[in-house]
């Protein structure tokens, strides 16, 4: 059984790697360019390229495209894990006994939509000191653990949760849509490769 279980996390490893790197720089070069935006003209930039310049001068070179690194990390990585631990248990749950878990059904789409909440509560707190870190362009808060305490300290627990009902809103549908699309298009490769085995000319 753990043997099982263990297979469905193989391989895990290097897309959590690549989102959170990924994720790290898009947001990060969203956010500065998000300020430029909203900034008075005085204050904007002349143009992209003079904003990305100007980044990798105050921000201390690559570094500046990296801010929010560190709790993008902890925000995806034990996400993922509770995303697709507690889909296959809401799956197993809601899914009769004699029907397959990979098989199109109602209770994968709310499997999805709830796996999608869970995931989002689990780690919510870290992505409100990745987007703090992101938008705080002078350079004040220089950690996620600084940043956290200046958060606490101001407002105390609960703006590290605001937003949170919104997100989980959102959440809902847009998981149960990619969970339920992945079973269906499963469904449908498995069926051809069944008919190709069949018929080789299928």
């Amino acid at each position: 059984m753990a043997i099982q279980i263990y297979g469905l996390y193989k391989g895990m490893a290097s897309p959590i790697a690549g989102v959170a790197l990924i994720n790290s720089l898009l947001f990060g070069v969203h956010g500065w360019f998000m300020h430029q935006i909203a900034a008075p003209p005085s204050t904007r930039y002349a143009g992209n390229w003079d904003c990305i310049t100007q980044m990798y001068r105050a921000g201390g070179g690559l570094r500046a495209f990296y801010v929010g690194m560190l709790p993008t990390l902890w925000r995806d990585t034990p996400s993922y894990g509770a995303y697709f631990a507690s889909y296959e248990l809401f799956a197993g749950l809601l899914t009769p006994p004699t029907q397959p878990l990979d098989e199109p059904s109602a209770g994968l789409l709310i499997a999805g939509g709830l796996a999608g909440i869970v995931s989002w509560i689990s780690t919510y707190p870290f992505d409100v000191i990745k987007t703090r870190m992101q938008s705080d362009l002078l350079g004040a808060r220089s950690s996620m653990v600084k940043t956290a305490i200046d958060i606490y300290r101001a407002d105390g627990l609960r703006p590290f949760f605001s937003g949170l009902g919104a997100t989980c809103v959102r959440a809902f549908p847009t998981n149960a849509a990619t969970f339920y699309g992945v079973s269906c298009m499963r469904a449908v490769l498995e069926k051809h490769n069944r008919a190709k085995a069949i018929d080789p000319a299928f």
